[in-house]
């Protein structure tokens, strides 16, 4: 048996594993075991790297093969023992015995302690530290990462709900659902109602309507116009129950004067004389539950 050893008199109960044993330090053992020894459970913690950083090399109470003789002096010592086979050095008759380290140890690091025997930490290396703080591993494309309470570091990671109207995730899918939410509560086909007074920074342009007939709808536009070649008769459709305006534009309107549409009234409480050959500019607007009122604004001859 070939192990490297330093015999003293300082005894594993006398040391303080946090103040006492650094890492690499050799503590000798006293009843003369010929061997190097730091208590098993101080050697793996010393050992151990910061919070998710990688452990460090630490130096064994002993190396060599291992062999049955080995074994049995180990066991009789009764002390704790961390200890390196070497490569190829496990020369055991029976592989199997001890059973909790069966099979070939050769390049483990093995230990035994009185009150767990043996143990294969396997193949040398440092031991790595315990799970640091950061983002957990795992989770997949599109996740997203939640505290699950108010431990530190307790996260995981989850697939995002689904956005609703007052709680938009912050991403670009959720800013664009946030955008159609907007386009659907402010409907470009429907009318809609704003309950404040609206700024306009840039202008604002209206539809403007050609009529093939008597009919102004409200809901088209605000700005009518049409060339009369024939008799008309003109009506309302689809009046706003707030205040509501209009303009109609007619060319040629005096070759057949109108027929206006029920209840417009007119200054003087006549209708205006249009032009046969020109435009006539006619402004409308209604208060709410009154009737429409009508006047000439303009004739372009």
């Amino acid at each position: 048996m070939s192990v490297n050893s330093t015999a003293g008199d300082t005894r594993i109960s006398d040391l303080d594993p946090v103040s006492s044993v650094l890492p690499g330090d050799l503590v000798p053992l006293a009843r003369g075991v010929n061997t190097l020894v730091i208590q098993l459970q101080t050697l793996i913690t010393l050992a151990q790297g910061a919070p998710g950083a990688p452990g460090r090399d630490w130096r064994p109470d002993g190396y060599g093969p291992l062999t049955d003789p080995f074994v049995l002096a180990t066991e009789q010592a009764g002390e704790p023992i961390i200890y390196i086979v070497d490569p190829g050095g496990d020369q055991r008759a029976d592989l199997d015995v001890p059973l909790s380290i069966a099979g070939d140890q050769g390049g483990c690091a093995v230990g035994w302690r009185p009150d767990g025997g043996w143990v294969s930490y396997g193949p040398l290396g440092a031991l790595p530290g315990p799970v640091g703080p950061g983002v957990p591993a795992g989770g997949s494309a599109g996740q997203i990462l939640e505290k699950i309470n108010g431990s530190d570091y307790n996260t995981r990671w989850i697939a995002p709900s689904a956005p609703a109207w007052g709680a938009i995730v912050g991403n670009l899918a959720a800013q664009q659902d946030l955008a159609q939410a907007l386009n659907a509560r402010a409907s470009k086909t429907s009318p809609n109602v704003f309950g404040g007074r609206q700024t306009f920074d840039a202008g604002v342009s209206e539809k403007h309507v050609a009529l093939t007939d008597g009919t102004i709808d409200l809901a088209l536009g605000n700005y009518f116009s049409m060339t009369v070649n024939s008799p008309v008769t003109f009506s309302v459709q689809n009046e706003p129950t707030g205040v509501a305006s209009f303009v109609l534009e007619l060319t040629n309107g005096g070759v057949y004067p109108p027929t206006w549409f029920s209840g417009v009234t007119f200054p003087g409480g006549r209708q205006p004389i249009l032009t046969a050959a020109g435009d006539d500019v006619l402004v409308f607007f209604k208060l709410p539950g009154s009737k429409w009122r009508g006047f000439l604004a303009a004739e372009m001859k």
